[in-house]
């Protein structure tokens, strides 16, 4: 979806869902251990995972921090810096896309 609405011009949308995708991703570390967690911070599952014995490298950490700011800014007017359709542009985008491609791959090499 991030990808299909970045092709369209929806830098915003496609943001958001770069965030939603690592997210799950990661998430679905937990579940494969049989744990849950309700976060929506990718750094924050991360750092439980230390518990599971997971240790994701740093550029999983540093792609993970990106894509938690787009969280809030991606969705909602009010937030710090203006209206999310102003904050992102097709360069800006497109890093996220691939920290969330990054940290995909991560997550399934973890669970393969």
């Amino acid at each position: 979806m991030a990808q299909v609405l970045a092709d369209g011009g929806f830098f915003e949308g496609a943001a958001f869902h770069c965030q939603q995708a690592a997210e799950k991703a990661l998430k679905a570390l937990y579940v494969a251990r049989g744990e849950w967690e309700r976060s929506h911070s990718g750094v924050e599952l991360l750092s439980g995972l230390r518990r599971l014995e997971v240790t994701p490298p740093e550029e999983v950490w540093t792609d993970t921090r990106k894509l938690d700011r787009a969280y809030i800014s991606s969705r909602y007017p009010g937030s710090p810096g203006g209206r999310p359709e102003d904050l992102y542009d097709r360069k800006s985008t497109e890093e996220l896309l691939e920290c969330c491609d990054r940290v995909m791959a991560w997550a399934r090499s973890v669970l393969s």
